[in-house]
């Protein structure tokens, strides 16, 4: 049998746990360590799973035996620490996006030329089987060549109070759409125009709301539909889909109904059974797809679904949408 490969993961936040689980629990991968700054939360987490707890980045890139890290830390993070795991040649998945500016992201894509190690980006969306399945019917040519994609990723305010502001609802929501267009099109945008709104959000500087198109260089047109200003009271997080019209067919994916929902006195609310659902006492779902597509791009020394290029082009779009809602004029990239 294969020996697990050996994995750290930094960062203990809600994400951090995430990851920390769906490796403890895939025998590719055995979890050796909890890295946070924060001493109570990161030594919680590592005792849930039985690892060692340390609160020194430095310490784990130094540890021979650890082999791959995932990165579930802070967005503006991303940089520095990417790029000091690429330098001690580990095996990297850094959580989405690649960085939240095009200078950050240009250093990771420099910095991993010529390197051997395996680095995959956390764009969960290709390993949730709804989008996955979309991918393949738009290969086997069933709606032949596509025309335009319409996108929506709407989140209730939860997510954007959370967040207070330390990221833009572009970087949070927008990569995901983004990497899905250029996914299905095989092709690169090529110019963006974007309008936003902010008046729900102002206390967190943020804005409100996205409406932007793109023009890729296949000819192919898209519009997409951000917002995290919902009102929390929506049984679901989450109001998201995506349709992809061609010239035979069209594919619609709706990622609102769950298809399990709660009510009783206190909650009415759709559950989760696509990113990361617990099944007989494991995760299942899109969470555990990843890693194990990430794991086997290591071990069967392929090329990861979700590459730093692929992750550099999404934040360059996102970059040239924010320009644009901003400047009020189309970007051309």
């Amino acid at each position: 049998m294969t020996k697990a490969i050996r994995t750290s993961v930094v960062g203990a936040g809600w994400m951090g746990g995430m990851h920390s689980r769906v490796l403890f629990e895939n025998e590719k991968a055995e979890l050796v360590s909890i890295m946070d700054l924060d001493n109570k939360r990161g030594s919680d987490l590592a005792k849930s799973f039985g690892v060692k707890y340390t609160d020194s980045f430095e310490e784990v890139l130094e540890d021979s035996s650890v082999q791959a890290v995932v990165l579930c830390l802070p967005d503006h993070l991303h940089r520095e620490a990417t790029i000091k795991a690429i330098k001690a040649e580990k095996h990297i998945l850094l959580e989405k996006p690649l960085a939240t500016t095009l200078e950050d992201a240009k250093d990771i894509l420099e910095a991993t030329k010529g390197y051997y190690g395996k680095i995959s980006i956390g764009h969960l969306l290709r390993y949730d089987n709804r989008f996955a399945q979309a991918k393949r019917l738009i290969q086997k040519g069933e709606i032949g060549d596509v025309i335009h994609i319409s996108s929506w990723r709407n989140n209730t305010l939860i997510g954007a109070e959370r967040l207070q502001g330390r990221t833009s609802i572009m970087f949070y929501l927008g990569v995901h759409e983004i990497d899905l267009i250029r996914w299905y099109t095989d092709s690169e945008v090529v110019r963006v125009f974007s309008e936003s709104n902010t008046r729900k959000l102002v206390h967190l500087g943020t804005e409100d709301v996205y409406v932007s198109t793109l023009k890729l260089a296949n000819g192919t047109v898209a519009c997409m539909e951000l917002s995290w200003c919902l009102p929390n009271g929506f049984s679901s997080r989450l109001q998201a889909g995506m349709e992809i019209v061609g010239t035979k067919g069209a594919v619609c994916i709706d990622s609102f109904n769950t298809g399990l929902s709660l009510v009783n006195e206190e909650k009415n609310m759709n559950l989760d059974t696509f990113y990361w659902p617990e099944v007989n006492g494991r995760l299942n779902g899109a969470l555990s797809n990843q890693m194990d597509g990430f794991l086997n791009s290591i071990l069967d020394d392929t090329e990861p679904l979700v590459t730093v290029e692929d992750a550099y082009k999404a934040v360059e779009v996102a970059c040239g949408l924010t320009e644009s809602s901003r400047n009020g004029y189309p970007v051309n990239l």
